[in-house]
C-alpha cells in the first residue's frame, strides 16, 4: 500500500485519539441519573475520578448509579475510596450505611452512623446546605429523634434555606408520606413542582400519592416518571403495586422484569415476586423470591414488611401478620410493621393485642398519624355500647343502640341464619361488627386514616364496620341490606380463607342482597343498560379492576352491579352447588381461573356467555322506552311547543318526556304533567332513584292538581318498589300520623280495648309497613317511632307500641312526659318496675299530670310489698 493512502487511513483516527476529550460535568452527570442513564452516569463519573477532579458528588453520584444497577459491593468500595479523600463528608457516609447494610456489614452501617452524629456535633458549621441538612436529618431520624423534630430542624429549614434544591422537598414529602400524612405531602410536592417541573423523585412523589388517595390519575403521574426515566425502578414497583391491586397479575410480573433489568437484586422486586408467588398457590416460589429479597441485607424489615402488607390489602390477614411479626424479628424497633401488625390484628377480631400494638407503635413514633388515630379511635371506642350474643358482638354509639340495637342484633342472625346454611359455613364466632355515627370514625377504624368516603360497610372476615344512617343521611341507604351484605362477605371470606377475588366477594353480597329482599341491592338502571350495550362488559377475570380504576361513583355503582350480574349468571347457567365448589377450589388454592374451568366452563367461554347474559339483561330494562337523547335545549326554545311536537313522533322518549313533565309543572298545568309522567311509569316502573323519575314528578303534578287520594297512591307505589326511599315514606307517614295520632291518643288510660273506625285500622295497617320500611333507612327519624306507636296502639299491639315508644325516649319528642306516660300504662300489667319508673320520668317532666298521678297511685295500690318499697326508693332517689 502506498506510504500516501496508509497516512490517509491512520492519521484521522489518531488525530481523533489525541483530541482531548471534554470537562466531566457534574451537572451532566447529575442529568444521566436523572434521566435513567446509569452506565453513562458511572462513566461520567470515572472519568472524573481518573482527573483527579475533586468534589464529593462525584463519588457519591458514582455509587448512587451502581446502587441503582444492584452493585452493591461496587457502590461500597466507591464510598470508601471517596472517605479517604473526603473524610469529613456525612452524605457519603449516610450512603455508606446503605452500602454497608447490603454487603452484609450491618456493624459497620452503625459505626458510620455514630460518625455522622459526632462530625455533626463537632462540625456544626460545615453541615447546613441543603444536601448535609438532609443527610443528617434522616440520621437523626434512625438515631430516635422524634419525627416532627427531624421535619422542622432539617427538612423544612432545607427547603426554607435552599429553595432552589429540590432535596429538602423530597426529604420532607418522604417523611411525610411514611408516616401517612398525604395532605402534607401532596402540599409540598405541589409546591416543588412549580420550581422544579422535571426532578424525577419529585414525579415518583406524586405518583405515590396518586396511588393512595387519587387513583384515577395515577396511570399518568405514573407514565410522566417513565418518559424522564423509562428504568425508573421504584415507580415500576409502583405500578406492579397497582397490577396486584387491579388482579392482573400477569402485569404486574411484566413491570418486576422490567424493573430486575435495571436492578437484578432490587429488595422490594423480589418482595412482590413473593406476593404475587403467595396469592397463586406457590409458596416454595414465595419463599425463593424472599430469600432473594433478604440475600444482600439478611435483616431489612422493609422486605416481610411489603409482603405483609399487600397480601393485607388482599384481605389475607393472617398471613400478613405473620409477615410484620418475620419483619419486627428482624428489627424490632421497625414502626411500620408494628402499625400494620396493629391494623392486621384489629381486622382480624385479636383487639387486646391489637389495641396494645397501636399504643407501642405510638409511644416509639409520636408522628406517626395511623397509630395516633387509632388511639383517639379507641379512647372513643370505650364509649360505644356493647350488644351481643353468642355469634355476635356489636358496638355502637349508646344513642343509636338504645333506639334500633336490638334490631341489629336480630338482623344478623337472621342473616347467619340463612347464608351460613346455604354456603355451608360455620363462621369464626363471634363475629364483631362495629357501627360508627362519624364517618371519619368507620375510615381510621376501617384504613387507618379519616377521609375515606363513599363506603357504606367493610368486612374484614370476622370484622364488619359500618357507618350508621346518621352518617349518611344526605345519601340514604337501606342499613337492612349493608349489613346483609357484609354478612355475606363474613362467609365467602370465611369459606375461602380469604383468597376469593374482590369481584367474586363482592358480587356474591350484592346478588345475596337481592336474594333477601328484591328492593335490595344494585339493580339494572338506564346508565348500567347504556354502558352495556354501548360497551359491553369486561372479562369476568378483569371485574376486580373496575374497583380500582373507577373514576367516579357511578363507576364503583357499575362495578358492583355488573359483578353481582356475573355471580348471577354463573348461578343460573352452572347452579348453586357449582359456585359452592368454586369457593371450597378457592380456600385450596387455587386461581380463580382454574376453578371456573374445573367447575363450570373454560373462562373464553364463561366471557362469551357472560358478555350475551348481559347484553340481554340490559336489553330487557324498558324494551318499550327510547332512550335516545335528543337536543332538549333546541327543543325548548319555542316555548316548548317544538318539544310537544317532537313528543308526539317520539311518544316513548325518556329524555323528552322527562324534559316536559318538568316544563309542565313549572307552568302549573297539573294535568300535562300527569299524563307525561303516568307514562314515564309505565315505560320505567324500575326506576325509583333517579332524581327525576316518573313517581317523584307524577307525586308532584298530584300534589299540584290537589289529589290528595291519587298522590298517596303514587307515592305507595314509589315506597313499594324503592330501596331506600325516604322521601315517599316520610311524606305518607307526615300525612297518615295527624289522622291516627288523636284516635292513638285516646286508647291510652281505657281500659276497654277501643273501638276504632274501620279506615283508620286499615290506615294504621299500612302506617305500620311504612315505619318498618323507613326504620330500615333512617331509624333515627322521631316520625317513625311515632307513627309505629300511633298504629300499634290502635292495632292493640302493645308489645309493637312499647318498642316504638321506648325508641321514642331517646330521641327527644316533643311531649316526653306523654311518651313515658303511655309506656308505664302499657307496661303496668307485665313490667311494673319498668311501669313506675316511666311513670315519675313522666311526673318529673309534668309534676300536674294528672292521668299520670293517677297512674302512680294504682300501680302502688296493686304493687305488693317489695314492689312498695322498690318504688318509694325510687321516689327517693329521683
Amino acid at each position: 500500500m502506498p506510504l500516501a493512502a496508509v497516512l490517509a487511513a491512520v492519521l484521522p483516527a489518531f488525530l481523533l485519539a489525541a483530541e482531548p476529550q471534554p470537562r466531566p460535568s457534574e451537572e451532566h452527570a447529575a442529568e444521566l441519573y436523572q434521566r435513567g442513564e446509569y452506565e453513562a452516569c458511572r462513566a461520567e463519573c470515572v472519568r472524573a475520578l481518573q482527573r483527579n477532579l475533586y468534589g464529593e458528588d462525584w463519588p457519591l453520584l458514582k455509587a448512587r448509579a451502581e446502587l441503582a444497577r444492584g452493585r452493591y459491593r461496587a457502590a461500597h468500595a466507591t464510598v470508601e475510596e471517596g472517605l479517604k479523600r473526603y473524610s469529613w463528608s456525612i452524605r457519603l457516609r449516610r450512603l455508606a450505611i446503605i452500602t454497608s447494610r447490603f454487603t452484609g456489614r450491618e456493624e459497620l452501617a452503625a459505626r458510620y452512623r455514630n460518625e455522622i452524629l459526632e462530625l455533626a456535633e463537632r462540625y456544626t458549621w460545615r453541615y447546613t446546605d441543603s444536601d448535609n441538612l438532609v443527610a443528617l436529618g434522616w440520621t437523626m431520624l434512625e438515631s430516635g429523634t422524634d419525627a416532627a423534630e427531624v421535619l422542622e430542624r432539617y427538612f423544612q429549614r432545607a427547603q426554607k434555606s435552599y429553595p432552589k434544591s429540590p432535596v429538602g422537598f423530597v426529604a420532607a414529602a418522604e417523611l411525610a408520606l411514611r408516616k401517612s400524612d398525604d395532605s402534607l405531602a401532596s402540599e409540598i410536592v405541589t409546591a416543588a413542582r412549580r420550581e422544579f417541573p422535571d426532578d424525577t423523585e419529585l414525579l415518583h412523589l406524586r405518583a405515590r400519592i396518586a396511588a393512595r388517595s387519587d387513583r384515577k390519575h395515577f396511570a399518568a403521574t405514573a407514565a410522566d416518571v417513565l418518559r424522564h426515566n423509562p428504568n425508573h425502578v421504584p415507580t415500576l414497583r409502583l405500578l406492579a403495586q397497582d397490577a396486584i391491586d387491579r388482579e392482573q397479575y400477569g402485569t404486574a410480573r411484566e413491570h418486576l422484569e422490567r424493573a430486575l433489568q435495571t436492578n437484578p437484586l432490587d429488595p422490594d422486586c423480589w418482595a412482590l415476586l413473593a406476593v404475587l408467588a403467595e396469592l397463586q398457590n406457590d409458596p416454595r416460589g414465595a419463599a425463593i423470591c424472599r430469600d432473594r429479597a433478604l440475600s444482600r441485607w439478611t435483616r431489612n424489615p422493609r422486605v416481610d414488611h411489603l409482603i405483609g402488607r399487600k397480601l393485607s390489602q388482599k384481605y389475607r390477614f393472617a398471613e400478613g401478620a405473620a409477615a410484620q411479626q418475620r419483619a419486627l424479628e428482624l428489627d424490632p424497633h421497625f414502626v411500620p410493621a408494628r402499625i400494620q401488625l396493629a391494623e392486621d390484628l384489629l381486622r382480624l377480631g385479636d383487639e387486646e393485642r391489637g389495641w396494645q400494638l397501636a399504643e407501642d407503635a405510638f409511644a416509639q413514633d409520636r408522628y406517626d398519624l395511623t397509630a395516633f388515630n387509632l388511639l383517639e379511635l379507641h379512647d372513643r371506642l370505650q364509649r360505644f355500647a356493647t350488644i351481643g350474643d353468642e355469634h355476635f358482638l356489636v358496638r355502637m354509639d349508646r344513642g343509636e343502640a338504645d333506639v334500633y340495637g336490638s334490631e341489629v342484633l336480630e338482623l344478623l342472625n337472621r342473616a347467619r341464619s340463612v347464608l351460613a346454611e346455604k354456603y355451608g359455613v360455620q363462621p369464626a364466632e363471634p363475629v364483631i361488627v362495629e357501627i360508627f355515627s362519624d364517618p371519619d370514625d368507620f375510615a381510621v377504624r376501617t384504613f387507618g386514616l379519616p377521609g375515606a368516603s363513599g363506603y357504606l360497610g367493610v368486612c374484614f372476615g370476622r370484622v364488619i364496620t359500618a357507618n350508621s344512617p346518621l352518617a349518611h343521611r344526605d345519601t340514604p341507604a337501606n342499613w337492612h341490606s349493608v349489613l346483609w351484605h357484609e354478612y355475606a362477605h363474613v362467609i365467602t371470606l370465611q369459606a375461602t380463607a380469604n383468597r376469593i377475588p374482590r369481584w367474586f366477594s363482592e358480587g356474591i353480597s350484592v346478588y345475596e342482597e337481592r336474594q333477601a329482599d328484591s328492593r335490595w341491592g344494585m339493580r339494572m338502571n338506564a346508565a348500567h343498560r347504556r354502558r352495556i350495550l354501548e360497551q359491553g362488559v369486561p372479562p369476568i377475570s378483569e371485574l376486580s379492576s373496575l374497583f380500582l380504576t373507577a373514576r367516579s361513583g357511578a363507576d364503583v355503582a357499575f362495578a358492583y352491579y355488573v359483578s353481582s350480574l356475573a355471580v348471577e349468571f354463573l348461578i343460573e347457567r352452572h347452579g348453586p352447588a357449582s359456585v359452592r365448589a368454586v369457593l371450597n377450589d378457592l380456600r385450596d388454592g387455587l386461581p380463580v381461573e382454574v376453578a371456573l374451568n374445573r367447575r363450570m366452563a373454560p373462562p373464553a367461554e364463561l366471557d362469551t356467555h357472560f358478555a350475551e347474559f348481559a347484553r340481554w339483561r340490559a336489553a330487557a330494562y324498558a324494551p318499550d322506552a327510547d332512550w335516545s337523547v335528543p337536543d332538549l335545549a333546541a327543543l325548548l326554545n319555542d316555548d316548548g311547543d317544538a318539544l310537544q311536537t317532537w313528543l308526539q313522533q317520539h311518544p316513548n322518549n325518556v329524555a323528552a318526556l322527562k324534559a316536559a313533565t318538568r316544563q309542565a309543572l313549572d307552568n302549573d298545568d297539573a294535568a300535562t304533567a300527569r299524563k307525561y309522567a303516568e307514562r314515564l311509569i309505565r315505560l320505567v316502573p324500575e326506576d325509583t332513584d333517579s332524581p327525576d323519575n316518573g313517581y317523584r314528578l307524577l307525586a308532584r303534578a298530584t300534589r299540584l292538581a290537589g289529589d290528595a287520594a291519587a298522590e298517596r297512591a303514587v307515592l305507595e307505589q314509589w315506597a313499594q318498589r324503592g330501596d331506600a326511599p325516604v322521601e315517599p315514606l316520610r311524606k305518607l307517614l307526615e300525612d297518615a300520623l295527624p289522622q291516627l295520632d288523636p284516635a292513638a291518643r285516646r286508647t291510652i288510660g281505657d281500659d276497654d280495648t277501643p273501638q276504632v273506625p274501620q279506615h283508620l285500622t286499615a290506615l294504621a295497617r299500612q302506617t305500620a309497613v311504612w315505619a318498618a320500611r323507613l326504620r330500615q333507612v333512617d331509624p333515627m327519624l322521631p316520625i317513625v317511632h311515632r307513627s309505629a306507636a300511633a298504629a300499634a296502639l290502635l292495632l292493640n299491639d302493645r308489645p309493637a307500641a312499647v318498642r316504638a315508644l321506648q325508641a321514642l325516649t331517646h330521641l327527644q319528642p316533643e311531649d316526653p312526659a306523654e311518651v313515658h306516660y303511655a309506656l308505664a300504662w302499657l307496661l303496668q300489667t307485665t313490667d311494673r318496675a319498668a311501669a313506675r319508673r316511666h311513670v315519675l320520668l313522666a311526673l318529673e317532666q309534668a309534676p300536674r299530670f294528672r292521668a299520670a298521678l293517677r297512674l302512680l297511685r294504682q300501680i302502688h295500690r296493686e304493687a305488693g310489698p317489695a314492689d312498695a318499697r322498690a318504688g318509694r326508693a325510687e321516689s327517693t332517689r329521683r
